[in-house]
């Protein structure tokens, strides 16, 4: 016989099983609620056609009528301007594969009344087997289009997403990024403003920037040229085609980019309006606006991003065994010798404290550039100076007479820009 303690427990144990067979039998997985399902949008299939056999889309709009050609498929530019081959790709999908919200009247006879007698957009599709004309009407209330295909009775709604495509202008099909050199690949940026120009190249790897043709500072090039670069793009293109009235039939300023894969774009600038530049490139017709932040690139100049002393790299003081300074009617000298563990110092070949060597050394090699700047060489030299090293290697400095106060420097006959001559002539005299 079953206790009474016995007897509940039992009950208990039944009562447990008995409602997890009720949620057993009643759970339905069909009917729970699916809480992160996107709910599909309603669609209606008008027709479906392979779109590797579309040839032609012919659009016809109140004030422009366009057309844009298709090789298997794939859209073939044969106009000069450059579109967005994305774009123009959703497009032919689009009208390829028919798709409606809802079909609005069957066997329709009043096509007038949704606007078709006067289509925002008449759409010609060309396919290989068969052609469609689509007539795109007003809006509905509900955010779609009406649209009817010729030579059928059926009057659809479209989505809007979908009626939009098929009422762009042809500008709207415009490719907006002008930029088709590959940042990643970059190998020259040349900036132009009438006679001032700054190049960069790239070279083994690093950065350089003529004039002088040194290495830059590449975190520098980043903040004042790379991330400028970046605002050329159209934000708008402009139909009229009058260069001088923009200011690009003469243009002073260009800025020209080329890559490692072939691409070298030129662009030019003219007139600057309300926060904006017109700006044309090379090879193409086309006026467009960009931001006025883009002339931010024509501020650069190469103390930007080298330092201005004429020598470089400086040089170790202990690498340097000599320095000569030769003039017209002067032969002068400083010179560091290592002997058995010695150093000596001698000026002109008389000797010197290793503290007046310093001083004598420090004038010479911390005379700077005033303005980096290719001058055309001239055989005229209003004096040298040369640096002989330890390991025999040799560089050698002329300086020619430009004006009263300026001189300009070369390094094996190339340019480096212009010093100041009274700096050169207290070096001169601190030599003597």
């Amino acid at each position: 016989m079953i206790s009474k303690k016995g007897l509940i427990i039992l009950i208990s144990v039944i009562l447990v099983i008995a409602i997890g067979g009720y949620f057993v039998i009643m759970y339905n997985p069909d009917k729970v609620e699916k809480k992160n399902e996107i709910p599909k949008m309603p669609t209606v299939e008008v027709y479906e056609k392979d779109v590797n056999t579309l040839k032609e889309i012919n659009i016809k709009l109140p004030n422009e009528e366009y057309t844009l050609s298709f090789e298997n498929g794939v859209f073939v530019n044969k106009s000069d301007t450059k579109l967005d081959t994305l774009l123009i790709s959703q497009m032919a999908s689009d009208i390829s594969v028919m798709t409606a919200r809802e079909v609005i009247e069957e066997n329709a006879t009043d096509l007038d009344k949704y606007s078709f007698s006067n289509p925002k957009s008449v759409v010609t599709a060309v396919f290989e087997d068969e052609t469609k004309v689509i007539k795109i009407g007003e809006q509905t209330s509900g955010n779609a289009y009406f649209m009817h295909i010729e030579g059928q009775n059926t009057v659809y709604a479209i989505y809007s997403t979908k009626g939009d495509m098929f009422v762009k202008t042809f500008d709207e099909l415009k490719d907006f990024n002008v930029l088709t050199v590959s940042d990643t690949s970059l190998l020259k940026a040349e900036i132009k403003d009438g006679e001032k120009q700054v190049s960069f190249d790239k070279r083994d790897n690093r950065w350089y920037v003529t004039p002088p043709n040194r290495q830059v500072n590449e975190t520098v090039l980043g903040e004042k040229v790379f991330s400028y670069i970046g605002y050329i793009k159209a934000d708008e293109f402009i139909t009229d085609e009058d260069l001088e009235k923009y200011g690009l039939k003469t243009p002073q300023k260009s800025i020209r980019l080329k890559d490692g894969k072939g691409i070298d774009q030129t662009f030019y600038f003219g007139n600057e309006e309300e926060g904006y530049v017109y700006v044309k490139l090379s090879d193409s017709k086309e006026i467009f606006k960009a931001d006025s932040v883009v002339l931010e690139l024509f501020n650069v100049v190469p103390t930007d991003f080298v330092d201005t002393f004429v020598i470089d790299p400086l040089p170790n003081i202990k690498n340097v065994k000599k320095i000569t300074l030769v003039t017209s009617d002067k032969n002068l000298s400083i010179s560091r010798t290592e002997s058995g563990g010695k150093v000596s110092f001698s000026l002109n070949g008389n000797s010197i404290s290793e503290d007046k060597y310093k001083e004598l050394y420090t004038s010479v090699i911390s005379s700077s550039v005033t303005e980096f700047k290719n001058i055309a060489y001239e055989n005229k030299p209003y004096c040298k100076i040369s640096f002989e090293f330890n390991d025999s290697s040799k560089k050698t400095y002329e300086y020619a007479l430009v004006s009263d106060r300026q001189l300009a420097v070369y390094e094996n006959q190339k340019s480096i820009g212009y010093v100041s001559k009274q700096t050169i002539d207290t070096i001169i005299n601190s030599l003597k």
